[in-house]
């Protein structure tokens, strides 16, 4: 059995100068605020048999948001009402080891998500996009079940999973104006069906060397939003259908390597569905090297083709790392004496 707790205390404030016009100042705005989450959990692990594993657990979750703020100079001073919420969210495992290679493993959970200060407070804009806080917010909550397969034989092991959850209030971003300028705002979309199935897999060869390659489908739909009915059957905004990522590495030894790309599908970009952002494809290389029984050289290289990728895209493009090289030594200190 394992008991705990967890408490966390965040204090944000973001600080602006919103002009109307190229060099026209319209005011300062200050926006913040304070989040208080904490929980307590208890796990329970039995083998019924040797191989067969039960896993059950429960954790309340508290969340408090307080002075809650949005001042502007000139404009006046506008405060949000304290908000406090709690939930009991419990989960239960499965896990039956079928002979020494095969293993079936399933579970249902229930989980709870605050929406942030960025989210409840912060304005921001750029040169053709701005974002709205939302106050009234409230936190998202999960529902869902997995099940899988798990297969080992040798220096090779492979992994089947499927999932669905069922979110409630999902905290997604609404286009709420596209003139002047783009705006979205947080919002608290009805319900979200999530369907997925995810693969992996290892081999390991000789000599150190390891294969490695994955690959998860998701689809994800709103299914019902009474406020705005028109994005029912919509994909969840920033979420790809298609992710996948192989890599092939060295490890033991005077020396250590690892080639690794991903592939990011297509998604759009919010839940109206209007703007989406390419798919893109990154290899990242790294290494080190033992050079002597205390010193270590090693290196990465991001981005090794220098592809030029989108990774958000709010009324601008936020493009991914360009390459970037990083190199260091790295030494252990080993003491005598006592």
């Amino acid at each position: 059995m394992t008991l705990g707790l967890d408490g966390h205390v965040v204090n944000g404030e973001d600080q602006s100068d919103v002009y109307s016009a190229p060099d026209t100042f319209a005011y300062h705005e200050t926006g913040g605020g304070t989040q208080l989450t904490g929980g307590t959990y208890a796990q329970l692990e039995y083998f019924v048999t040797p191989a067969l594993e039960l896993l059950g657990s429960v954790r309340l979750d508290a969340w408090q948001n307080h002075n809650g703020h949005d001042n502007k100079a000139p404009g006046g001073v506008q405060t949000f009402p304290d908000k406090t919420r709690a939930s009991v969210n419990p989960k239960v495992a499965i896990r039956y080891h079928v002979g020494s290679e095969l293993t079936l493993r399933g579970a249902v959970y229930r989980a709870f998500n605050a929406p942030n200060l960025d989210e409840l407070y912060r304005p921001y804009s750029a040169a053709s996009y701005a974002n709205v806080p939302n106050p009234r917010l409230g936190p998202e909550t999960l529902v869902g079940g997995e099940a899988g397969v798990e297969y080992a034989a040798g220096p090779a092991s492979v992994q089947v999973n499927v999932f669905q959850n069922s979110l409630t209030d999902v905290i997604s971003y609404n286009p709420i104006a596209f003139s002047p300028v783009y705006t979205t705002q947080p919002v608290n979309v009805g319900s979200v069906r999530t369907r997925g199935l995810e693969l992996f897999g290892n081999w390991d060869l000789r000599s150190g060397w390891r294969l490695s390659a994955s690959y998860t489908y998701t689809q994800s739909i709103v299914t019902d939003n009474p406020p705005d009915r028109s994005i029912e059957g919509n994909t969840q905004g920033d979420t790809p259908k298609h992710l996948a990522a192989a890599s092939i590495g060295h490890f033991g030894g005077r020396w250590s390597g690892l080639v690794q790309s991903r592939y990011v599908g297509k998604r759009p970009v919010d839940i109206s569905n209007t703007r989406s952002i390419d798919s893109y494809f990154v290899t990242d290389v790294s290494g080190s090297v033992q050079v002597a029984p205390q010193l270590e050289v090693f290196g990465q290289v991001q981005n090794v083709f220098a592809k030029l990728y989108v990774v958000s895209e709010y009324g601008f493009d936020a493009r991914g790392a360009p390459r970037q090289v990083f190199a260091g030594i790295r030494t252990r200190f080993v003491g005598g004496g006592r």
